[in-house]
């Protein structure tokens, strides 16, 4: 490892884990990590991994060759132990593993969920200033010529029918702009329902080598009494 930072949290994570397991291994009593910190430094990892845009699985690799060489060491020292015995320790050894991987992944889908929802902040401010800088522009635009329209009705027919027909031009492009903005906000779901949008992304973004499951319960589509959903 060349990254100093990634390098002094597996040291702290490793020496952690093995204090867990021999707090669980008859007369091998030691003081471990209070609950908190050890909590910490998961988090901590999982979020400095989901700034860096390390996938969960690479954690998973990770946590399974962290397994593999503890275990062999963690034997080694208990050569003498009986199966019983060595199974403890294996289980222990597991179970501090994968509590500080989930702990690690809900640190990261945690991030994930607040860069989505900044991300939908800033979608919806860029929809409303496109709504106010186009669409209000167009129709105020519209409402002038009309009124001009109005005013020389009577005087000057000609410039008359000019002012309607910029209206109407200008009613058609705030129209074009709202069926623009309605198209890209159907698109971020897909106009065959959430469901197809969600085994896409999956099929788009699971890493090979990962199963992913997709159990969908319930009417998904624009149709009947979900359509406000969609």
């Amino acid at each position: 490892m060349r990254n100093a930072d990634t390098l002094g949290q597996l040291r702290h994570q490793v020496a952690s884990v093995v204090e867990d397991v021999l707090c669980q291994v008859p007369g091998q009593r030691t003081a471990a990590d209070p609950p908190a910190a050890r909590d910490s430094l998961a988090i901590e990892i999982g979020t400095s991994r989901a700034l860096r845009g390390v996938h969960p699985v690479e954690s998973l690799r990770a946590a399974s060759a962290l397994y593999d060489a503890a275990l062999s060491v963690l034997a080694a020292r208990h050569h003498n132990a009986d199966g019983a015995a060595l199974a403890e320790v294996s289980s222990a050894l597991h179970q501090a593993v994968m509590n500080r991987v989930g702990l690690a992944s809900l640190a990261y889908v945690s991030f994930l969920m607040e860069k989505l929802h900044a991300s939908r902040q800033e979608e919806s401010r860029r929809i409303a200033r496109e709504l106010h800088d186009r669409v209000g522009h167009g129709m105020g635009l519209a409402l002038q010529h009309l009124d001009l329209h109005r005013l020389y009705a009577a005087q000057d027919p000609r410039r008359s029918e000019a002012k309607l027909d910029a209206a109407v031009a200008s009613l058609g492009e705030a129209l074009r702009t709202v069926q623009q903005l309605s198209a890209e906000l159907r698109r971020s779901v897909g106009t065959d329902g959430i469901e197809r949008s969600l085994r896409a992304y999956l099929r788009a973004n699971v890493p090979a080598g990962v199963q992913a499951t997709l159990t969908v319960d319930g009417e998904v589509t624009c149709r009947g009494v979900t359509r406000e959903l969609c």
